[in-house]
């Protein structure tokens, strides 16, 4: 999970979805704290840089909370997950996030899903890799995966 600034204001529902949950969560500077850093789910600091590469490269999928591709270092996005960037409004992060998909919604909602859906839980029993519930991993050899914006309603 990658949370944003645009996250910060809806701090609480995000903090009651991912603390306890198993899924990791890197902040941009200006989310730091959406995440206690005590929480066993704080990963660190995400910048589009090198420090955040090991545990990016091995995620199945890399979801983004309200993530702002200026606050970014800009360098090639080579990670081999999918990358589905939720925010509430258009901010070009598909751009940023080569082979992303820009989900533009409502963040509370988005966020009210997630923890709804019990994502860590299943995460957690599963192998982290393509677990139980069939999810995640790289997509196969010869897939076409779609960059560009999405916007619900």
């Amino acid at each position: 999970m990658l949370l944003g600034p645009g996250a910060v204001r809806h701090t609480g529902a995000v903090r009651a979805a991912l603390v306890g949950s198993g899924i990791p969560a890197l902040h941009s500077y200006r989310a730091r704290g959406i995440v206690p850093d005590s929480a066993a789910e704080a990963a660190g600091l995400f910048t589009g840089g090198t420090m955040e590469s090991p545990l990016l490269t091995a995620a199945d999928l890399i979801v983004g909370l309200g993530v702002d591709p200026v606050e970014l270092i800009p360098a090639p996005w080579d990670y081999p997950a999918p990358a589905v960037l939720v925010t509430d409004v258009p901010a070009g992060s598909a751009g940023y996030f080569s082979g992303g998909l820009e989900l533009v919604t409502s963040l509370p909602a988005a966020i009210a899903a997630l923890a709804a859906h019990g994502v860590g839980q299943r995460l957690a029993r599963g192998s982290g890799r393509g677990g139980e519930d069939g999810c995640g991993g790289p997509p196969a050899a010869g897939s076409n995966r779609h960059a560009g914006t999405a916007h619900a309603a």
